[in-house]
């Protein structure tokens, strides 16, 4: 009898339980988006005060930051400029990287929650089950090693993304107007952002005919996304106007770098878990006929595939950073839960939530596996700690020259500068410059000039400037 009443009172708690959701459901949604917000943000926590991150963008970032804080003038950190950013970080540049980086992480929890959103109001399934496979998909993008990676320094990647899923979540909701404004504010954070244009007009009206689309929601979404594009990128058109601005050269193979995206993106582990866990639920499908999370959306499954192949499509041009892809990871992860069941696909979050904690292996014959710190979060946590430690050492010594000093700080321009106004440095006797020609050198040597250069940096001079410093008189720092 006891053992009877155990089992209808724990039944009565299961169909009590999908009622309470049902009836509480906006205050559980409130606070089940403020718990995801909070686990998103205590793992950034730990590193956003190790310098301003690898990359010399984000120190590009800073400095234009710092420019318009101190001075009132904007200049881009590079071209063709990232207003939005860049002007939003002048208020927070005081707080030294701390500042900045917590803005980017800021805007990562917002990336994160609202391709949750997606997944909430766009699955077939209902109560507990939405919660878990909507807050599962926000984590797994979160905690994606690309996207956390980048998530906790000063560069514009999630910054864009964020309001490109915003955009993506009011185009799901038929808010057309909307998705155009959230579509414009991502191109005044990265203009490539426009891109997303494709996949927004493929999800929004996707259940209208297409003569209806054509004379409604399409035309609204892209006079919004003109009108807040031009508003939000203006800073950067009064700038430079319109006039063509010259990409970094890359020697990369566009085809090859896409077949290394993978591992890349995801980690090793994460991209052996996505083609393990994605080839059984697809498997699963075909057999046992399992829905898939996302059921019936074909506007976000065209939407999802096409922001991908826009994106995939894109680098294979220009295949510079793996940062690029970030959207495509987005697109990514919802049309994974477009095509997978939800077994499969909460597998896939969950292995992709840990992907960037999991050491490499060694695929020697020994098949070692390395240490905590051989994870692709902590090589990039340690090279960052080196790295801000070199910049503070090189700083101080810099600060201690003697007058009418000169340093050449070739590529890492961008990071002694900050870190020179950061620590406070103030030896108005010493000059920075990026590189030195030949008559530039000379300049400086009939002056009188003491001419020193970050170790590394005189054959990065001889690349640019076709002068090889060391051997010239010129001392190393």
């Amino acid at each position: 009898m006891v053992k009877a009443s155990r089992v209808r009172g724990g039944s009565a708690l299961c169909r009590a339980l999908p009622a309470a959701l049902r009836t509480r459901e906006p205050w559980l949604r409130v606070a089940f988006w403020l718990a995801l917000a909070g686990l998103l943000g205590v793992g950034r926590l730990p590193f956003l005060d190790t310098g301003y991150g690898l990359d010399p963008d984000a120190w590009r970032v800073a400095a234009a930051a710092r420019t318009l804080a101190d001075q009132g003038r904007y200049v881009p950190s590079r071209p063709p400029g990232y207003p939005v950013q860049e002007i939003t970080s002048s208020l927070f540049v005081d707080a030294g990287p701390i500042g900045l980086c917590s803005l980017t992480a800021l805007l990562s929890i917002v990336a994160c929650l609202a391709l949750g959103d997606v997944v909430w109001h766009t699955t077939s399934a209902r109560d507990a089950p939405r919660f878990a496979l909507a807050g599962l998909a926000a984590l797994a993008f979160g905690y994606t090693p690309v996207v956390y990676l980048n998530s906790v320094v000063a560069l514009d990647y999630l910054w864009a993304v964020a309001f490109v899923l915003l955009a993506l979540r009011a185009a799901c909701a038929g808010r057309s107007v909307a998705a155009g404004v959230w579509l414009g504010v991502a191109a005044g954070c990265r203009i490539t952002s426009l891109a997303s244009l494709l996949p927004l007009l493929l999800c929004v009206g996707a259940s209208r005919p297409l003569g209806e689309r054509l004379r409604g929601p399409w035309p609204r979404l892209v006079a919004a996304a003109v009108v807040s594009s031009i508003v939000f990128f203006s800073p950067a058109l009064m700038r430079r106007g319109l006039r063509p601005w010259k990409l970094a050269e890359s020697h990369a193979d566009g085809l090859r770098s896409l077949l290394d995206a993978p591992a890349e993106l995801l980690g090793p582990f994460g991209a052996a878990a996505v083609l393990l866990f994605g080839l059984g639920g697809l498997a699963s499908r075909a057999l046992r006929g399992s829905a898939p999370v996302i059921e019936g959306g074909r506007g976000v499954g065209r939407a999802t595939l096409a922001g991908v192949l826009v994106y995939s499509g894109l680098y294979a041009v220009y295949p510079f950073e793996f940062g690029y892809l970030i959207p495509a990871v987005a697109f990514g992860t919802l049309l994974l839960a477009r095509l997978l069941p939800s077994g499969a696909f909460r597998a896939v979050c969950a292995a992709l939530t840990v992907a960037a904690f999991v050491p490499q292996v060694d695929w020697d014959p020994h098949f070692r596996i390395g240490s905590a710190e051989s994870s692709p979060l902590l090589q990039i946590q340690l090279e960052r700690q080196r790295r801000a430690q070199r910049l503070t050492t090189l700083v101080e010594r810099a600060n201690a020259l003697p007058g009418r000093s000169v340093v050449v700080a070739g590529w890492l321009e961008p990071q002694f500068r900050v870190m020179w106004a950061d620590l406070g440095a103030d030896n108005p006797g010493v000059e920075i410059v990026y590189t030195l020609d030949r008559a530039r050198l000379e300049q400086h040597r009939a002056a009188g000039h003491r001419i020193y250069y970050i170790p590394g940096q005189q054959h990065y001079n001889h690349r640019i400037d076709g002068v090889h410093l060391s051997g010239r008189g010129v001392r190393p720092l």
